[in-house]
């Protein structure tokens, strides 16, 4: 007997839902996506200082302005450390996957004075993950986006200088 068009229907709708739970099954599995390491070069006119680094969601301004304006929505992992050298190596690291939802689309550089620096956006909130406390005057701030990050190590760039023009990188990539 040949299968009626109802019949048909109901197998493909079928297939599509098993194919979404096994999407999502596949999706819950990717526990982290790895960041790799980092070399800040351009940082000796700030030693002695401290350099958190926030593997966030978030955007830079549209337009360009001063200071290189960001918004973070949320810090999925910070680090701070003590500008010692001209060259600062950051370790790799694994930012946890939530489902389709990436772990970060933006890497923050942040030099200050003090150990305790926290992030607030230039309209007053705290990105979620943020710590409540601490200074919140930087000296300079730079960032990179996911996909220039990502960029940068297929085309094996393995440092980064500081402050540099996102044109010019995007010209060497």
């Amino acid at each position: 007997m040949k299968p009626s068009i109802q019949e048909k229907l109901m197998r493909v709708i079928f297939s599509l839902l098993a194919s979404a739970v096994l999407l999502l099954a596949l999706a819950s599995n990717a526990k982290a996506d790895t960041v790799n390491s980092l070399q800040m070069k351009g940082l000796g006119n700030y030693i002695g200082k401290y350099l958190t680094v926030y593997y966030a969601l978030g955007s830079r301004a549209v337009i360009n302005t001063e200071g290189d304006q960001v918004r973070l929505r949320s810090v999925k992992s910070k680090m701070t450390v003590q500008i010692t050298n001209d060259i600062v190596t950051l370790p790799a690291i694994n930012l946890p996957r939530s489902g389709f939802i990436l772990p970060y689309n933006i890497i923050v550089f942040s030099i200050h004075n003090t150990a305790d620096f926290r992030w607030v956006n230039a309209d007053g909130t705290i990105p979620d993950g943020e710590i409540t406390t601490g200074a919140t005057q930087s000296l300079s701030i730079d960032s990179l986006t996911k996909v220039e990050f990502e960029s940068m190590q297929q085309s094996h760039i393995q440092n980064y200088q500081y402050g540099e023009d996102k044109a010019s990188l995007s010209d060497s990539l």
